[in-house]
């Protein structure tokens, strides 16, 4: 949507507020928003169905500053990062655990679900990768069923996409995993172009920007 107001002949001075969610927003997206709509206030969420929308939010200058966070824990909220079954410190990854009165109480109907998910003392399992900073910003890297094995080692989908968003051609971008004989799965990205680019843009440029930006990549 930002891709579309910036190249169309809407006056994105209107907007109040423009608000990210859904899944980590590229990391130039924020940036390409507040140059194209200086006056509006950018805002990132994060929640899910299980907590009744948003547990985790960010606004103005705060976003502006860390454009990769999620933000800080809604007051009802407590969130911990676990890795292996024990809460990690800050700065380390795992998987993202909130707690609050929002959550869900069960799976309606499927308690093997539901135990598999939410802890004895309301700990719900995201399913989803980050890490906490010494401040409380919650950073939200991936899904982790969007996690793509490769020989063993773990590569975040959103970041091979961040890598390839660096190719201003590019206006969407998804990554996935494919299966692979010997690796189990290898990286593939499928990429939409800018329609001023479109037939223009080759496999193997985009293919020398993933692995100029992304090390595990090369």
């Amino acid at each position: 949507m930002v891709t579309d107001l910036v190249e169309s002949s809407l006056d994105g001075q209107a907007l109040d507020t423009l608000l990210f969610g859904g899944a980590p927003a590229p990391d130039q997206l924020p940036k390409k928003a507040k140059e194209a709509f200086p006056n509006t206030v950018l805002s990132q969420a994060y929640g899910m169905t299980e907590t009744n929308s948003i547990a985790v939010g960010i606004a103005g200058e705060d976003y502006e500053a860390r454009p990769n966070s999620a933000g800080l824990p809604c007051p009802v909220n407590d969130v911990l990062i676990v890795k292996d079954g024990k809460v990690v410190p800050p700065g380390e990854v795992g998987e993202i655990w909130l707690r609050g009165p929002d959550v869900m109480q069960e799976y309606w109907g499927d308690p093997e679900a539901t135990a598999k998910a939410i802890s004895r003392d309301g700990w719900i399992a995201t399913g989803d990768i980050g890490n906490i900073d010494e401040e409380g910003f919650l950073y939200v890297r991936d899904r982790i069923k969007d996690l793509i094995i490769r020989g063993g080692e773990n590569i975040a989908s959103v970041t091979v996409e961040n890598a390839l968003y660096h190719d201003e051609r590019l206006a969407e971008v998804a990554a996935v995993g494919v299966p692979h004989e010997k690796l189990g799965e290898i990286v593939a990205a499928i990429v939409s172009t800018k329609p001023a680019f479109h037939g223009k843009v080759k496999e193997t440029e985009l293919m020398e920007i993933a692995r100029a930006r992304h090390a595990p990549l090369s």
